[in-house]
C-alpha cells in the first residue's frame, strides 16, 4: 500500500522454477513493517507446469507479476527495476527471507547517512528447512568509518538481498548485466561503491537459503567469479596507481579473502601479480656454506618462493673458505662473495653484521642449507614483508644449530639495522613487527594421496544361450528410453562432448555410449566414453552384440561420428534396425565424405549440424536430409558470456593467447610468419601459446628466441583457467585453418572473457556474431600478413576497434532449445 508520507521501496523477486519456496518469499515481503511497500514478482520464464505461477497466483493484486521469456537472473532483475514504481529498490531472491522490520530498519540507516546513500546488512543462512545454519560474518572486522566501500565486494561482504538502494542509482534499463550470470550482483555493487557511501546495518534482518542447484554454486561460478575479481583489482589498480607501494598492500589484502573461497584463477592471478612486485625488490640471500651441504639448495629455495636474489654472500662457520670460493667461482648469474666466519662472529648479529657491511639490497634472506625453511612459508613472509605488514619474518624452527631463529629469515635492511642496534653482540626485535612462520626441518612434501584407480570392467556373465546379466554400473532404468551414443575413440574432446549431452537430457533418458577401437573392439559404457564395461569382438561377437543391446531396450541411435566412420557403424545400424540421429562435428564436411558416410547421413531420421553453414552444405550435398542446426548446449553460455578484457595501457605489449590445448597441430607455419612480421615491423604484441607447440619439429629454431613470441607448453584442462588468469591475455588469437571437430577452443577463449580474433571456418563467425570484441576475418583473407596486420591494429587502438565479420543473412536459422525441448519429442519410443 503507498502512502504519502513514506518513500515507496519495490522489493523485486525474480523467480524460474521456484514453486518449492516463492511463496515463503513473497509472505515475507509482504509482512514488511514499513507502510508503502509494492511488491514486483518477475517469472522468468518457468517451465515446471505451471506449478510456480499457481503458488504466484495465491496472493492476487498484492502482487505484481511480470511474466517474461527466459533469460536468467539479470534480465529479471532489470525487468523488474524497469517496471519499479517507488524510489528505493530491494532485491528478494525466490528462495531467501526477510524478517519483517527489513525494509525499515535498512530505510532508517539511509535516512541518517544524511545524502544519498546505500544501505547494507547481516545476513543469517539457512537451509531448506528454514532452519538457521550459520549466523551473521559478513561484518565482522569491517569499520565502515575509514575503510574503501570496494573492499565490501572485494572480501564477500555483501549480499544482494540485504541492500537497499535508491532507485536513482541504477539505471532503468540493463542495471545488471546478462552476460554475468552468476557474479552480476558482484559487478554492480562495485559500481556503485566506486561513486555512493554505504551505511552497515549490523542485524541480521536477511535468512539466505543454501541449497543445491543455486547459479552461484554452479560449476562455472568459481572460474566467473575468478575472472570478475582480477578485472576489479586491475580497475582499483587504474584508479588508484599500481606502485609496489599500493599494489603489494592490495594483493595481499585480497589474497586473504582468496585463500578462504574457491576462486582458484584469480588466486593464480594474485600469485602472479606478487611474484612480479618481488622480482622488482633486489634481495641479498645469505647463504651458511657448510662443508658437504651445497649452497645451491639455499638458492634453490628462494628463487622457489619468488624472491630475486641480486647479491649472494657465502659466510663459512667451518674455516673451508677456499671450498666455498670454489663454489663460488662457479657461473652463477650474480655477485657472489665468499668469506669466513669466524667464532666471534657466529651469532645471529653477527651474522646480520656482515650482511650488511658486504651487501647493498634493500632486503636480505638468511637461509642454512642444512635446514632449509619451507618455501610456501618463505614465500608468505617475503609477500609480507613487500606489503609493509612486518619488518621481519623468522621461521620458527628449533634452534638445531648455532644459528637459531636465524636459520630462516627475511628481514628488511632497517630491521636488521636496528635488531642488532643495541651491541655488536645482540640481536633483539625489540620495536620491530616481527611474524614466526613454522616449517618443516627435512623440506620434506607431503605426500600426495594416491588416486583411486577405476575398477576393472567385470567380464560377462553368461548363461548357456549365450544371454545374462550384463555387467553396466548404471543399468537402464524401465521409465526412460535408452539411446546408445556411438562415438570417435575417445580423448578429451569426445569426453567433453559426452557430457554436454548427459547434462542436457539429465534424468529423462538413460544414456548407453559406445564406441570402437581398432578394428574389431568394440566398447559399451553407461558411465561415459572411455569407461568401458562390456567389450565385444568383431565380426565374432556380433550375435551377442545386439542381442545385449535388444534386451537393453535401445529406442534411438546417436551417431556422434566423423561421416567417414560409417564401417561397422552401418551394419550395427541395419541389425539393430532402430531409428537414429547423426550428429555431426565442427569439420563434417568442411571436405566431401565418401560415398559410404553420404548413405549413413542420408538414411538417418535427423541429422544434427553443429553450425548454420554446416547445415546448408550437407542439405546441399545429401538431398532430402532432414538438417537441424542446433549446437551441444554448454553450460555458462559461452557466447554471452561478457568478455573480461585485461586493461591495456597505450604503449604497453599487448599479450596474445595462442590457444591449442585441443589441437595436437598447430598451424606451426602461421605462428611463425605472423612472429616473423611482428618482429620486422616491431609491433609491442607478443603471442602466448598454451600447446604442444614447443616440441614441434617444425618450429624454426630462432622462433624460439622471438621475443614476440613465449611458449608455456602443455596444459591439462583442469588448470586452463588458472594458466589464463596467471598470463593474462588481453585477446585470443584463433587462425583456424580449417574447422577444429569440435567448437571447445573458442568455448574455452569464451569462457575465459577473452576478447577474440579468428578467421571465419566452421562455426567460428555464427558464434561470434554480435558478440563485443570479436573481429572474423573471412577464411579467403585469414592469412599472416592479414592477422599481423590486425594484431598491430587492435594493439594501437587498445582493444577499441569496432567489431567485424561477414554476414550470415543466407543462413537458416539456429534451433537453440532443440536438446532442452524437441531432441526427445519426436521419437516414439517402443512399449515395454
Amino acid at each position: 500500500m503507498k502512502s504519502t508520507h513514506h518513500d515507496l521501496v519495490s522489493i523485486v523477486i525474480p523467480v524460474y522454477n521456484g514453486a518449492r519456496y516463492v511463496g515463503e518469499a513473497i509472505e515475507s515481503a509482504l509482512a514488511q513493517t514499513w507502510p508503502a511497500i509494492e511488491v514486483i514478482v518477475v517469472d522468468d520464464g518457468s517451465n515446471d507446469a505451471g506449478a510456480t505461477q499457481r503458488v504466484i497466483a495465491r496472493y492476487g493484486d498484492a502482487v505484481r507479476v511480470l511474466a517474461k521469456r527466459n533469460g536468467g537472473v539479470s534480465s529479471a532483475l532489470n525487468a523488474g527495476i524497469a517496471a519499479m514504481r517507488g524510489q528505493w529498490f530491494c532485491w528478494l531472491s525466490h528462495d531467501d527471507v526477510y524478517l519483517p522490520t527489513k525494509v525499515a530498519d535498512y530505510m532508517q540507516a539511509v535516512r541518517q547517512a544524511g545524502g544519498p546513500a546505500i544501505a547494507f546488512g547481516e545476513i543469517d543462512f539457512i537451509d531448506e528447512t528454514g532452519t538457521v545454519t550459520q549466523r551473521g560474518g559478513l561484518l565482522r572486522h569491517w569499520d565502515g568509518r575509514t575503510d574503501d566501500p570496494r573492499w565490501l565486494v572485494l572480501e564477500g561482504r555483501l549480499h544482494g538481498c540485504a541492500m537497499l538502494i535508491p532507485a536513482e542509482c541504477l539505471p532503468r534499463s540493463g542495471a545488471f548485466d546478462p552476460g554475468l550470470p552468476t557474479t552480476q550482483d558482484y559487478a554492480r555493487w562495485f559500481d556503485l561503491a566506486e561513486s555512493h557511501p554505504f551505511v552497515p546495518v549490523r542485524a541480521a534482518l536477511v535468512r539466505a537459503r543454501q541449497h543445491a542447484g543455486q547459479d552461484s554454486r554452479a560449476g562455472r561460478h568459481p572460474e566467473e567469479a575468478g575472472l570478475l575479481w582480477i578485472r576489479l583489482l586491475e580497475r582499483m589498480a587504474q584508479t588508484d596507481g599500481a606502485s609496489t607501494t599500493t599494489l603489494v598492500p592490495r594483493l595481499r589484502r585480497v589474497q586473504r579473502y582468496l585463500r578462504q573461497v574457491t576462486y582458484h584463477g584469480a588466486r593464480s592471478y594474485v600469485d602472479a601479480r606478487l611474484r612480479e612486485c618481488l622480482d622488482g625488490r633486489a634481495v641479498a640471500l645469505v647463504c651458511i656454506a657448510h662443508s658437504g651441504t651445497p649452497p645451491a639448495l639455499a638458492l634453490q629455495v628462494l628463487a622457489e618462493a619468488g624472491g630475486r636474489c641480486t647479491e649472494l654472500l657465502l659466510l663459512d662457520p667451518d674455516d673451508d673458505i677456499a671450498s666455498a670460493q670454489r663454489w663460488s667461482d662457479t657461473a652463477w648469474p650474480v655477485p657472489t662473495q665468499a668469506a669466513p666466519l669466524l667464532a666471534s662472529q657466529a651469532h645471529p648479529a653477527g651474522v646480520l653484521a656482515m650482511a650488511l657491511a658486504r651487501t647493498s639490497a634493500e632486503t636480505l634472506v638468511v637461509i642454512d642449507p642444512s635446514a632449509p625453511v619451507d618455501v610456501p612459508t618463505l614465500r608468505e613472509g617475503l609477500h609480507a614483508l613487500a606489503a609493509g605488514e612486518i619488518d621481519a619474518w623468522l621461521c620458527n624452527i628449533p634452534p638445531i644449530s648455532w644459528l637459531g631463529s636465524l636459520q630462516g629469515a627475511a628481514l628488511s635492511r632497517q630491521a636488521a639495522e636496528k635488531a642488532i642496534a643495541p651491541g655488536p653482540q645482540a640481536f633483539a626485535m625489540i620495536g620491530l613487527r616481527v611474524r614466526l612462520r613454522p616449517a618443516r626441518l627435512d623440506g620434506s612434501v607431503e605426500p600426495e594421496a594416491p588416486s583411486a584407480a577405476a575398477p576393472a570392467a567385470p567380464g560377462v556373465t553368461r548363461d548357456a544361450t549365450g544371454h545374462g546379466a550384463l555387467p553396466l554400473r548404471t543399468m537402464p532404468q524401465a521409465h526412460r528410453p535408452t539411446v546408445l551414443v556411438l562415438t570417435p575413440p575417445p580423448n578429451r574432446d569426445t569426453v567433453r562432448q559426452a557430457r554436454l549431452l548427459a547434462a542436457s537430457l539429465g534424468p529423462r533418458v538413460n544414456l548407453l555410449w559406445g564406441w570402437q577401437t581398432g578394428d574389431q573392439e568394440l566398447h559399451l559404457s553407461s558411465v561415459a566414453p572411455g569407461a568401458a564395461e562390456i567389450t565385444y569382438t568383431l565380426p565374432r561377437q556380433w550375435r551377442e552384440l545386439v542381442a545385449d543391446l535388444c534386451a537393453l531396450f535401445i529406442a534411438r541411435v546417436n551417431v556422434m561420428q566423423p561421416p567417414d566412420a560409417a564401417g561397422d557403424t552401418a551394419e550395427l545400424l541395419a541389425r539393430l534396425d532402430r531409428p537414429y540421429d547423426v550428429t555431426l562435428p565442427d569439420d563434417a564436411f568442411f571436405i566431401p565424405p565418401a560415398p559410404e558416410a553420404l548413405r549413413l547421413v542420408a538414411n538417418a531420421d535427423r541429422v544434427i549440424a553443429s553450425s548454420r553453414e554446416q547445415s546448408t552444405l550437407v542439405a546441399q550435398r545429401v538431398q532430402g536430409a532432414a538438417v537441424i542446426a542446433a549446437r551441444l548446449p554448454e553450460p555458462g553460455r559461452p557466447e554471452r558470456f561478457a568478455p573480461h578484457p585485461a586493461p591495456l595501457a597505450d604503449g604497453e605489449w599487448m599479450r596474445v593467447l595462442y590457444l591449442g590445448t585441443s589441437s595436437p597441430n598447430p598451424d606451426v607455419v602461421m605462428l611463425t610468419e605472423v612472429t616473423h612480421l611482428l618482429a620486422q615491423w616491431q609491433c609491442p604484441v607478443r603471442i602466448e601459446c598454451l600447446g604442444p607447440l614447443a616440441n614441434d619439429p617444425a618450429l624454426p629454431a630462432d622462433a624460439l628466441s622471438n621475443p614476440h613470441l613465449r611458449l608455456w607448453g602443455q596444459c591439462a584442462p583442469e588448470s586452463l583457467h588458472m594458466q589464463i588468469c596467471r598470463i593474462r591475455p588481453h585477446l585470443a588469437w584463433l587462425p583456424f585453418a580449417t574447422p577444429p571437430s569440435h567448437g571447445f577452443v573458442l568455448s574455452d577463449a569464451l569462457l575465459q572473457g577473452l576478447p577474440v580474433l579468428a578467421s571465419g571456418v566452421g562455426p567460428t563467425a555464427e558464434r561470434l556474431h554480435s558478440r563485443p570484441m570479436s573481429w572474423v576475418l573471412p577464411p579467403g583473407q585469414a592469412d599472416a600478413r592479414s592477422f599481423a596486420e590486425w594484431l598491430d591494429r587492435l594493439q594501437t587502438e587498445r582493444l577499441s576497434t569496432p567489431p567485424c565479420g561477414p554476414s550470415l543473412d543466407h543462413l537458416p536459422p539456429l534451433f537453440d532449445a532443440f536438446y532442452p525441448d524437441a531432441y526427445l519429442r519426436p521419437i516414439g519410443w517402443p512399449h515395454r
